[in-house]
């Protein structure tokens, strides 16, 4: 299950679009704050991750997840999704313990590949959480 947590309407359906066509199945939240809390009852295998939404940004949720991870020697890999295009915004979403970041939804398909490089390399490097997601399940 890939983890979309995105404020604004028409980007959640552009994402979500682009990993169905793909044949991923997306849960949405429109929050850093419901991501954190989704993120501590499901462990997604993916996490696409705005950066600018209300409540809890998207640095902070990152943050977040990545202190729950280490309780738990995981690592679920994380991309920022963003118009903001800046070097600094990068450095702030690696600083943040984001692995990679793509600008604007409509490159969302770039994601459904370098997930799967991302989701293959933290599998080799980390224990397995339970069989069921030893792997990314293509639907």
């Amino acid at each position: 299950m890939i983890l979309i947590a995105e404020d604004i309407l028409i980007n959640q359906k552009v994402i979500q679009a682009v990993l169905r066509m793909n044949n991923y199945e997306a849960t949405i939240v429109e929050n850093g704050a419901e991501a954190v809390d989704y993120f501590q009852n499901t462990k997604p295998e993916l996490i696409l991750m705005d950066i600018s939404m209300p409540v809890m940004n998207g640095y902070d949720a990152t943050r977040e997840i990545r202190l729950i991870e280490k309780k738990f020697e995981l690592h679920t890999p994380i991309i920022a999704v963003t118009a903001h295009g800046t070097t600094k915004d990068k450095e702030l979403c690696i600083q943040s313990g984001m692995d990679s970041i793509i600008f604007e939804a409509n490159r969302a398909r770039r994601s459904v590949k370098s997930h799967q490089r991302l989701v293959s390399r933290s599998h080799e490097t980390t224990p397995k959480r339970s069989t069921n997601t030893s792997r990314l399940v293509s639907r």
